[in-house]
């Protein structure tokens, strides 16, 4: 086929902003936007068809045989945690729903699936298992509590933005993990470290604050779904786009043996690296400078998913 083909599954808050997202970014791609209740988002659906026209963008509506020929699928399909609730609540949910899309599909070798749906870790695992490994499937993971954690330090620090930079790994939950040791500020002359401006109060609330952040969205919202889906459009990005230079960010991934190591695990998880993605390639980075404290909470992280995935 001539055109790229960009299948999205689940057209709901974020597969939405996410298809609106891509269609200003791409001219000249097939669009396959899947979801199984499409008497529901009609509307949405028109909508977006009358956007795609803009850059010359075609729209189909649940292709099968659209989804097997596709470059990129992102995943954002199943059910949201209610308020309140842990993001793995939904995961046996939502592992019957991946079971249900993916299960007998051949899709390309050389497809790339990006995962939105929580709980991230686990739901990019299990569409790999379903796949017999043989796709490259990475999740959002902590791509967006790193977003997170630059605006807060940029308040925090009363710095521009763009001066920030910062890593969060580990898993999109409980057990994020603020990377401060590799964390600098790049507005100053020469590089400062994030870590040596921080007390370890300071610190504290930081994750507080970080990990409050879902919930303080979805007191007035009924998702989290502007900063995830620019999340998957810089990911896209990065795998497609025309800058020839590697975006780097934490993407949860399948786990390599560096970190199997380090965060002594014997099993195949997926939990957020950071990566290096370029032209349909990805790269984990291999940290060697972690702090003892930040090593054990990636430890944590890790103990965690592989539990939550045996259960």
């Amino acid at each position: 086929m001539g055109k790229q083909v960009i299948s999205i599954i689940g057209i709901g808050e974020v597969g939405g902003v996410t298809t609106s997202l891509l269609l200003s970014k791409f001219t000249g791609t097939l669009f396959n936007l899947m979801d199984i209740n499409i008497r529901e988002i009609k509307g949405k659906l028109l909508d977006l068809e009358h956007a795609a026209t803009a850059r010359n963008n075609t729209i189909i509506i649940n292709s099968d045989a659209l989804l097997c020929q596709s470059n990129i699928i992102i995943y954002s399909a199943g059910y949201g945690n209610a308020p309140g609730m842990d993001r793995n609540s939904v995961a046996q949910h939502n592992k019957k729903i991946v079971d249900q899309v993916f299960k007998g599909k051949k899709l390309l070798k050389s497809a790339i699936i990006i995962v939105v749906t929580n709980p991230v870790e686990l739901i990019s695992c299990w569409i790999r298992q379903v796949l017999h490994n043989e796709i490259l499937v990475v999740g959002t993971g902590t791509s967006l509590d790193t977003f997170r954690l630059q605006y807060l330090l940029s308040k925090h620090l009363k710095i521009d933005i763009d001066g920030v930079q910062v890593l969060v790994l580990g898993e999109h939950g409980a057990h994020m993990t603020p990377i401060y040791s590799q964390s600098q500020l790049a507005n100053k002359n020469t590089d400062s470290s994030i870590d040596s401006l921080l007390s370890e109060e300071e610190k504290e609330q930081l994750l507080s604050d970080l990990k409050m952040a879902a919930t303080k969205i979805r007191a007035t919202e009924s998702a989290t779904k502007y900063g995830v889906s620019e999340c998957v459009c810089q990911i896209v990005e990065g795998f497609v786009g025309e800058n020839k230079k590697p975006k780097f960010m934490p993407l949860s991934i399948n786990i390599n043996s560096f970190y199997k190591e380090l965060l002594e695990i014997q099993e195949d998880i997926f939990i957020s690296l950071p990566c290096s993605i370029a032209r349909s390639t990805v790269t984990i980075v291999n940290l060697l400078e972690l702090s003892k404290k930040e090593v054990l909470a990636l430890k944590q992280a890790a103990m965690a998913l592989e539990g939550l995935l045996k259960e």
